[in-house]
């Protein structure tokens, strides 16, 4: 784990020897993964590299994809995903030379979202092409998977931020594979993903389900 400043982008400060626990989050009906870091620190890293917000926090872990808790080196696969700061709490000067405390962080496009509005209109197209449109507002680099819809609309996205709009045409998208799907806006490991309900209880069931069936930028 690497803390890097917006500030001082040449001072990474490594925290793997302070960590006593890592949690990641995500879920359907969350728009961003989150997570915590409980820290226990003897090094006194929040003199060294104020800790304000907005900070890189860069996480690199390895992946069983067998799951059978027996990793050899020619099966693991590194994955490094960055996310920013959002907070500090439970702070614990517990001993007079370390302090224990929880670094809350979540996906950088979290907060780009609250700095981009989209105010535009679409005309005869489907919902699915729509939030094709309005991921790229976000000028985001993670893949975003998108569960066809069908029939063409004419809609007008008022001023909102990208995430406003996404949850909006979720609730109004209709699936060209599914009758009465329902779709939900969320990330997850792989990125963000405009998917019906019933096609994740699919590709969830069906190992050899072909992501051909999503559009992927």
């Amino acid at each position: 784990l690497e803390l890097i400043s917006d500030f001082f982008p040449t001072l990474g400060l490594q925290l793997g020897e302070l960590v006593a626990e890592v949690n990641l989050y995500e879920s359907i009906f969350d728009d961003c993964s989150s997570g915590s870091i409980v820290l226990t620190d003897s090094r006194n890293i929040l003199a060294k590299l104020p800790v304000v917000g907005y900070e890189t926090l860069k996480i690199t872990y390895s992946l069983d994809w067998e799951g059978d808790g027996i990793v050899p080196e020619s099966r693991m696969e590194s994955v490094t995903r960055e996310y920013r700061v959002q907070s500090i709490t439970n702070y614990n000067k517990g001993l007079p030379t370390s302090a224990t405390y929880i670094l809350n962080f979540i996906s950088k496009e979290h907060f780009d979202n609250l700095t981009t509005k989209v105010s535009k209109g679409y005309r005869s197209t489907s919902i699915s092409n729509i939030a094709n449109l309005v991921y790229l507002e976000l000028k985001s680099l993670k893949r975003f998977s998108v569960d066809p819809t069908i029939a063409p609309h004419d809609l007008v996205i008022p001023n909102w931020n990208p995430f406003t709009a996404l949850n909006w045409l979720a609730n109004r998208a209709k699936s060209g594979a599914y009758l009465g799907a329902n779709y939900k806006f969320f990330e997850n490991s792989d990125g963000y993903n405009f998917a019906s309900l019933e096609g994740l209880y699919e590709k969830a069931s069906n190992p050899i389900y072909s992501v051909d069936t999503y559009t992927q930028l």
